[in-house]
């Protein structure tokens, strides 16, 4: 049975078994979501990560074998995006720090009382739904663009088998997915019948198809009869019922329905090796996905049998039909029918690569042989009389039609051969009860038929076109698109069947739009082919037009929607705004509401109404509103006519608007204590029920909305953090500071009255103290915060930096005129924080140390250089140097080789570097100092 999809495991790993399980009674019982497992060592722990289902690892800092960042290293070797609580009792910014820096997700002390264990049990939740909500939004993106992917293959399949095989390799291809199969269950053995398999089991012996009880109770025959998406393991329904067996333990199976207007055509059975695989919105997708594939196979379907159809035609038809080839300058029976060969005594495959001529009497091969034959092959041969000698030598009178035959690439290859056999007058009723057949099938495509002349006449117009011109098939032949639409679009179709007439190539136009007898405007997805019209000079084309307004409907509103919500610049209540107008506009209905429910209060945020029956800021009662029933099941609302509803539903809809008839809403987050919902509904009854692609749209409005009102909360939380760090510095720079000079003019006084050695101590103690400030009033008020980027010239941001620096005596070298793509205000603290580091650490080799008045007798040699290298820039000096074992930890924050320095100046540097995307590496100068470079800058 597999775990509840809110329950959230926890691993916690301490050295002290007894403090470990009381973690975990105090976890569990705070949060009943928690599930805590213990392990006493990193080495447990690791080994219990590569068997057991963990949503969130807890460890200890200090342990025997390891300590808790080299755990958490280990843990991200295999499991990069596993939620790690560093949770200890030796606290420190150093521990903290490395724990980050080392990618965990959160740290926190120790410490006794309860408040302790729920700040952790919170910590715990936020970080795995945090996870979670990645992880689905990375899951839908990928599922959306692999249907997509599937579709346009569907598209292109022009058989079943091309379908199963597309779909199962396409999805076996992407993660997470290992194995996947189309087929059936025989009603009558229970026998699972694959169709087309892909993946880890595809070609191996791993994997067995088991019978499958044929008594409906299985999860193939739940996901037919309910047509929707069945997980095996979940309501009691097991794998082995749907998969047989194999070597491989698949933690996550769906079986798909492919159900079309209610005729099934089979299912799609997935395989994945994680737990939960398919979420709510991954198994949204693959049900719309099963049902597009059950689509595509109900179509391929149809093409195969009007394909039959038109054979049988051809082989049924009651006149005779031959098609000849050229070959050696003679002329070949390529095939024929059966009314041909049964009429002259033999069967088909006997006349296959027989010469015409051979079947002729003596007159009628003279006329082949005189000119007949080549006026066939220029399309100038009208009807003819031509005698035919069956086997038994009988004459067989008849009046041929022929047609030059030509290949794909528009070549003359032989003929179209018609034969009525005017010895049985009898059949010509036959024939034409046959053309009536023909005519019937025509008019029953509901796609657009036609085929036009050289002069743009139509000679042939199905029921399809027909209605939409506002004519009848009839009475359009004859006559021209002029006669029917607006001057500009007639010439364009003019133009298009000249393109193709003249090219003598079969031609796509994706997009054609046309004006119904009732004003509609209709976009068209149209092919072009040349036609060569049987005993006549004229060439012409045929035509096959399919409506694509819905789809081209469908993007525009998704274009629209995508727009809104990914415009920067708007507001949130813009883009409600935005999306309800456009949700009004694509379903047809007049209201809108997007709105939250507080207690028995309805609360309308933004309300969208054609007479301001209801407005932004209305309190209605909740009781009183359809989406009452969204909050109490959780799931999408669709209603097209209330009245039907029985009277207790009614009852419920006097508010927000009287009369409402129809009605749509989804949630867009239940997850709150307060409800919220967006709904669009009417007045008017809808003739139609709400289509997929209405819900779909609604649903997908409904999360949009729950991602940008989640990241709204997002940016407000982090503008909140931002202002308690404000305040953090504000206390630095006022209430530490102030008792600080409170402190440094009494040295003086004292100073003024007193000569001690100690005077001195305390005074640079007091530096120190004033050092200290300044660094971390720097880290806390800019860190790696950048405010703005823009082009900022190096040269310029140096020489400010070293001007806010006490160089003493130490020279810049800028060579350099370059600008880059940069924070100006961050860049010159990071200038700033080096110069100040090669003063004081940079003096030359030869240094005599301090002078008797305290400064650095050799400062002034001390030479800091500013340049640019590839792909960035560089700060270098020409002092001593930085020993290699020592570089990777000058940028830990309180690192420093001087005791009276705080160590945050080259961690400011870092951070800098790291909110501009750049890289910061410490190296050799050429001189033999130190060299900062900086890489991945980009030059403004």
């Amino acid at each position: 049975m597999t775990a509840s999809p809110d329950a959230i495991h926890v691993l916690h790993v301490d050295d002290d078994p007894e403090l470990s399980d009381l973690v975990a009674t105090y976890l569990e019982r705070v949060n009943a979501r928690l599930s805590v497992q213990t392990a006493v060592s990193p080495a447990e722990a690791l080994d219990r990560l590569e068997t057991a289902d963990v949503d969130c690892v807890v460890s200890d800092y200090d342990m025997p074998e390891s300590d808790g960042i080299e755990f958490l290293e280990a843990v991200r070797e295999v499991h990069p995006d596993l939620p790690f609580v560093l949770y200890t009792g030796k606290g420190s910014e150093e521990v903290a720090s490395d724990a980050i820096s080392a990618g965990a997700t959160d740290y926190l002390r120790k410490q006794s009382g309860s408040e302790n264990y729920e700040l952790l049990a919170n910590r715990i939740v936020n970080a795995v739904e945090k996870t979670r909500s990645e992880g689905r939004a990375t899951r839908y993106k990928r599922i959306a663009e692999l249907v997509r992917t599937i579709q346009s293959a569907l598209v292109r399949a022009t058989t079943t088998e091309e379908i199963d095989t597309a779909v199962c390799e396409t999805l076996a291809a992407a993660d997470p997915y290992e194995f996947v199969w189309i087929g059936d269950v025989d009603p009558g053995s229970g026998a699972i019948r694959p169709r087309a398999l892909a993946g880890r089991d595809a070609d191996t012996e791993d994997f067995r198809f088991e019978q499958v009880e044929a008594d409906a109770a299985g999860p193939i025959a739940e996901a037919l009869e309910e047509q929707s998406v069945v997980l095996p393991g979940e309501n009691g329904s097991g794998p082995a019922r749907v998969v047989g067996n194999s070597v491989h333990d698949y933690a996550s199976i769906a079986v798909v329905p492919l159900v079309y207007d209610d005729a099934e055509y089979g299912v799609l059975t997935l395989y994945a090796q994680p737990t939960n695989t398919f979420g709510r919105e991954e198994r949204e997708l693959l049900g719309e996905l099963g049902e597009t594939v059950a689509h595509a196979i109900n179509r391929v379907s149809l093409q195969r049998q009007y394909e039959d159809q038109y054979r049988e035609l051809f082989e049924d038809a009651p006149v005779m039909f031959a098609f000849t080839r050229i070959e050696d300058g003679e002329l070949l029976i390529e095939e024929c029918n059966r009314q041909f060969a049964e009429t002259l005594g033999y069967s088909a495959a006997e006349l296959r690569g027989r010469q015409v001529a051979e079947l002729y009497t003596d007159e009628s091969r003279r006329k082949l042989q005189e000119g007949g034959y080549e006026r066939a092959l220029a399309g100038d041969f009208l009807a003819e009389e031509r005698d035919l000698l069956t086997r038994d030598g009988e004459r067989v009178s008849t009046v041929l039609r022929a047609s030059p035959r030509r290949n794909g690439e528009g070549d003359i290859i032989g003929t179209n051969s018609l034969y009525v056999d005017v010895t049985h007058r009898e059949q010509m009723e036959s024939v034409s009860q046959r053309r009536r057949q023909l005519r019937q099938i025509i008019d029953l495509i509901p796609d657009n038929i036609f085929a036009k002349d050289r002069d743009g006449k139509f000679i042939l117009a199905n029921e399809a076109i027909a209605e939409l011109y506002g004519s009848t098939p009839q009475d359009m032949v004859g006559k021209t698109d002029f006669d029917f639409l607006d001057e500009e679009a007639a010439k364009t179709y003019r133009q298009d069947d000249q393109k193709v007439i003249e090219s003598n190539q079969q031609m796509y136009f994706p997009v054609e739009e046309v004006t119904d007898a009732d004003g509609e405007t209709h976009i068209w997805e149209t092919r072009k082919m040349p036609l060569t019209l049987a005993g006549s000079e004229t060439d012409g084309v045929l035509g096959y037009a399919r409506d694509i307004t819905d789809l081209k409907q469908r993007e525009r509103v998704l274009r629209e929607m995508y727009r809104l919500i990914s415009d920067t610049e708007s507001s949130f209540e813009e883009k409600v705004d935005g999306l309800l107008d456009v949700g009004t506009e694509a379903l047809d209905l007049r209201y809108a509401n997007f709105a939250t429910v507080q207690d028995d209060e309805y609360m309308v945020s933004v309300a969208r109404s054609p007479n301001g029956e209801i407005t932004d800021g209305d309190v209605l009662p909740r009781e009183a509103t359809v989406c009452d029933r969204i909050v109490r099941t959780g799931d999408s609302l669709a209603i097209e006519d209330i009245d039907a509803e029985d009277q207790v539903q009614r009852d419920r809809v006097t508010a927000p608007v009287e009369d409402i008839t129809s009605y749509i809403g989804t949630p867009v987050s239940l997850d709150d204590d307060d409800p919220v919902l967006v709904c669009f509904y009417d007045t008017e009854a809808r003739e139609e029920e709400f289509s997929e692609w209405d819900r779909t749209l609604v649903d997908l409005i409904g999360q949009w909305l729950s991602y940008e009102r989640s990241r709204e909360r997002l940016t407000a939380d982090l503008a909140r953090k931002n202002e308690r760090l404000e305040e953090f510095a504000g206390i630095l720079s006022h209430d530490l500071r102030n008792p600080l000079n409170v402190a440094a003019g009494r040295l003086e006084l004292v100073r003024d009255e007193y000569d001690s050695e100690h005077l001195e101590e305390v005074a640079r103690a007091l530096d120190r103290m004033d050092g200290l400030i300044d660094d971390v009033l720097s880290l806390a008020r800019d860190g790696s915060a950048v405010v703005e980027f823009g082009p900022v010239a190096l040269s310029e941001v140096a020489e400010r930096g070293w001007q806010h620096v006490e160089t003493t005596g130490a020279t810049l070298e800028v060579t350099t005129d370059a600008a880059v793509e940069a924070d100006e205000g961050s860049l010159q603290r990071a200038f700033e924080n080096l110069f100040r580091n090669a003063v004081e650490h940079g003096l030359p080799i030869n240094s005599r140390g301090p002078d008797q008045d305290g400064q650095d007798a050799n400062a002034e040699a001390v030479t800091v250089r500013v340049g640019t290298r590839e792909n960035g820039f560089y700060v270098a000096d020409d002092g001593p140097g930085i020993p290699e074992s020592e570089r990777e930890e000058v940028f830990e924050a309180g690192y420093s080789t001087r005791a009276d320095n705080s160590g945050f100046g080259l961690s400011i540097v870092a951070d800098v570097a790291d909110a501009h995307g750049w890289t910061v590496d410490v190296t050799s100068s050429e001189a033999g100092g130190t060299r900062f470079e900086f890489t991945g800058v980009e030059e403004a």
